[in-house]
C-alpha cells in the first residue's frame, strides 16, 4: 500500500488538472483511506504508552496535523481541485457517493473525508441535489446527499466515536473531540447547502435524541445541542417556520439546565449556543 500510494502522489503530482479529472474521484477514495491505513505505527505506540491527556491530546494533534498537512494533503487538494473544474456533476456524484463510508473511517481518514465533504459544498453544490429538483428556487437533496446530512449529524453525537489505530482509552477520547470538530464543520458546510426540507428533517432527528437521553445522559444533551446549534447557525435563513417551536422549545430548557458533564466536552455550550 505504501508503494502504491507513493506512486499514486507522484502522478498525480504531474498529471495535471486535465488527465486527472476523469479519475479524481476514485484518487480522493484512495487518498482518504490512506490516511488512515498508512498512519506511521510508532504513533499508535506512544498512544498506548500515553500517561495523562495532556499526552493523549498532542498525539492526537500530531495525527491531526499529519492527515490536514501531511504528505497526502496535496494529492487529495488537486484531486478535489480537478473535480471542481470538471464541466458534469457525474464526478461530485462519485465523490459523494464514496464519503459514507470515509466518513465511518478512522480519525485520519474522517478527518480528511470531512476535508471533501467542504469542499464539495462550496464547489460543487449540484452534486448533493436531485437532478428532479424544480429549480434553483425550489432544491432538494439527492438520496447521498441526505444520507450524507443525516449521517455526519449521528457521528458528530456519537457517543463512542472510533478514533482510529489507537489502543489508549485516554488518546481514544482525544481522538473522539478531535474528529468531532471537524465533524462540526463538515456539518455546517451540508447544513449551508441543504434545502429547507432536509434541514428540518434532521433538527426533527436532533430533537428526538436529545427528549431521549435518559438519566446521566448529559454529555450527549451537550453533544446534541452543539449539533443542533450549528445547524442553526449555518442555515437559519434556510429553516422554516414548522421546525423553529420545538428548536425554541429546547432551547429553553436546556439554557435552564446545569449540564454537570459539559466540561468534559470542549466546544460544547448549549446554554450559550
Amino acid at each position: 500500500r505504501a508503494v502504491a500510494t507513493g506512486a499514486l502522489v507522484q502522478v498525480v503530482k504531474f498529471a495535471g488538472p486535465e488527465r486527472l479529472r476523469r479519475f479524481a474521484a476514485r484518487v480522493v477514495g484512495a487518498v482518504c483511506r490512506a490516511a488512515s491505513e498508512l498512519e506511521p505505527a510508532f504513533l499508535s505506540y506512544l498512544a498506548f504508552h500515553a500517561q495523562d491527556d495532556q499526552a493523549a491530546t498532542s498525539l492526537e494533534d500530531l495525527r491531526l496535523g499529519l492527515a490536514t498537512s501531511g504528505p497526502l494533503a496535496p494529492c487529495l487538494d488537486a484531486a478535489l481541485e480537478a473535480a471542481k473544474d470538471c464541466p458534469s456533476s457525474k464526478t461530485g456524484a462519485q465523490i459523494a457517493h464514496e464519503l459514507p463510508a470515509l466518513l465511518r473511517g478512522g480519525l485520519a481518514t474522517r478527518v480528511a473525508a470531512c476535508k471533501v465533504v467542504a469542499a464539495l459544498c462550496r464547489a460543487s453544490p449540484q452534486a448533493l441535489r436531485s437532478p428532479r429538483s424544480s429549480g434553483p428556487n425550489n432544491p432538494s437533496f439527492s438520496t447521498h446527499g441526505g444520507h450524507l446530512l443525516v449521517l455526519v449529524a449521528d457521528l458528530a453525537t456519537a457517543e463512542h466515536l472510533h478514533s482510529g489505530g489507537s489502543s489508549s482509552a485516554k488518546s481514544t477520547a482525544a481522538g473522539r473531540d478531535a474528529g468531532r470538530r471537524h465533524l462540526l464543520g463538515a456539518l455546517g458546510a451540508l447544513a449551508r447547502t441543504a434545502p429547507p426540507k432536509a434541514t428540518r428533517a434532521v433538527l426533527a432527528g436532533l430533537v428526538r435524541k436529545y427528549r431521549r437521553a435518559g438519566p446521566g445522559g448529559d454529555a450527549l444533551r451537550v453533544k446534541v445541542a452543539s449539533v443542533i446549534a450549528t445547524v442553526c447557525r449555518r442555515a437559519s435563513s434556510e429553516v422554516d417556520a414548522e421546525a423553529w417551536p420545538p428548536l425554541l422549545a429546547l432551547a429553553f430548557v436546556a439554557r435552564h439546565t446545569p449540564f454537570h458533564d459539559a466540561s468534559h466536552t470542549p466546544g460544547c455550550s448549549p446554554t450559550q449556543d
